[in-house]
């Protein structure tokens, strides 16, 4: 998801719509990527560009793994993965690469940077995980753009869909059912994504797209904008999104990296439904029939606490929750 906003931005790509104001200190905060960021993704943009090599040079110049000076202004970088990457330094605008992949203690750690800025913006940029994650609740709370599709064969507006709107000719099955083992007896090379309305294929270009706010009326500061690989038809084809399909071992990743939405399965933990199933009110009279309990906690700024047990088939209930702050 991308999201961008007056005060606060919460970001799954790097599209700004709008220009960024003269910041003094601008904090890029990371996660995953070690020292690899600057020499492989943010040096290259400046030497490929005589305005940020001006901007970055000369006799005051600070260039290093962890600050850049550009101009008058310094763009700092810093991990979010481990307990001392917050550092001290006030900062107008904070950038979270990865968040779903970063400490969410640490990357609170990091707002009171902007307390004393006239600016306080930020961005928060990353592949989704699970429903409700951290990118996709930051998402959720925002006013949430779609890159709409308007059909140029009908003029039908549509948000396009993987799984309900790409079709692989005599293939009469879901998508789903495609993998590296049959693959190959399918017409994937010849896949196409379909207007749902005329059933013809539709251009994904630029000038047949649109951003539409799907709660306008919504008083969410920020702004967000879903970044799907439909969005970048010229560099990701519809067999490739397929052929993707078959490279992992679990479905819930292709749809994380490649299609850019949350998706849980089995193994992404325990689910809250699963969970509601399992529970029961427990008399007195009903723990006794249970030989075995055992607890389990879920740590954080806010502690969610489970009381389990075995019953004498084997079952697995749950027979009391608990939540508290941590300090309690």
């Amino acid at each position: 998801a991308f999201l961008s906003v007056q005060h606060y931005s919460l970001l799954g790509n790097a599209l700004l719509p709008e220009p960024l104001p003269q910041y003094r200190r601008l904090c890029f905060y990371y996660s995953l990527l070690g020292n690899a960021l600057l020499p492989e993704r943010v040096d290259p943009v400046i030497v490929g560009s005589s305005y940020l090599r001006s901007a970055t040079t000369g006799g005051d110049a600070v260039d290093s793994s962890e600050v850049k000076k550009v101009g008058s202004n310094f763009l700092y970088f810093n991990g979010a993965a481990a307990n001392n990457a917050a550092i001290s330094v006030a900062a107008d605008g904070l950038i979270h690469d990865e968040l779903d992949f970063s400490d969410q203690t640490i990357i609170s750690q990091y707002q009171p940077r902007l307390t004393h800025s006239p600016h306080k913006h930020k961005w928060l940029l990353s592949t989704p995980t699970v429903p409700d994650g951290p990118i996709d609740t930051a998402f959720k709370a925002s006013r949430r753009h779609w890159n709409i599709v308007k059909c140029d064969k009908c003029g039908y507006h549509f948000v396009p869909d993987y799984y309900k709107h790409v079709v692989v000719p005599g293939w009469d099955n879901g998508l789903e059912d495609i993998n590296r083992n049959n693959i190959a007896f399918t017409r994937y090379k010849e896949a196409k994504l379909l207007c749902p309305k005329c059933g013809r294929e539709p251009s994904l270009q630029v000038q047949h797209r649109m951003w539409v706010c799907e709660n306008p009326n919504d008083k969410f500061i920020a702004a967000g904008y879903q970044v799907q690989p439909f969005d970048a038809p010229n560099l990701i084809s519809i067999p490739f999104l397929v052929e993707a399909s078959t490279k992992y071992e679990r479905r819930a990743d292709f749809v994380n990296f490649n299609l850019g939405l949350p998706e849980r399965d089995n193994t992404s933990g325990l689910q809250a439904d699963y969970l509601e199933r399992a529970s029961f009110e427990a008399s007195e009279e009903d723990l006794k029939t249970f030989p075995i309990h055992f607890i389990g906690a879920d740590m954080g700024l806010t502690c969610h606490i489970m009381v389990g047990a075995v019953g004498p088939a084997g079952e697995l209930v749950v027979v009391n929750t608990l939540k508290c702050s941590h300090t309690e």
